[in-house]
């Protein structure tokens, strides 16, 4: 991965140092964080009736993070500074 070779961190180090921590995202998570179900939000699809099992989602992808909405937003706010 770019950022692993480039940064000589792994990828959720990397993550943490350079992006959560700095802006106190304590509920962004990576792929590679320990990560609770309960802390999920569930997952709607307009073709299945209720939450998605949880177990029937490929939530493994390269390089991804995890977040609550409002985390997002935070997030995503950052870009257009």
């Amino acid at each position: 991965m770019l950022v692993e070779r480039i940064s000589g961190m792994d990828f959720t180090s990397f993550i943490h140092k350079y992006i959560t921590e700095p802006l106190d995202m304590r509920h962004t998570k990576t792929q590679q964080d320990d990560i609770e179900d309960e802390q999920l939000a569930g997952v709607y699809a307009p073709h299945y009736k209720g939450e998605i099992p949880r177990d029937s989602i490929n939530v493994i992808s390269t390089g991804s993070i995890v977040f609550i909405g409002e985390v997002g937003a935070q997030f995503g706010l950052t870009w257009k500074k």
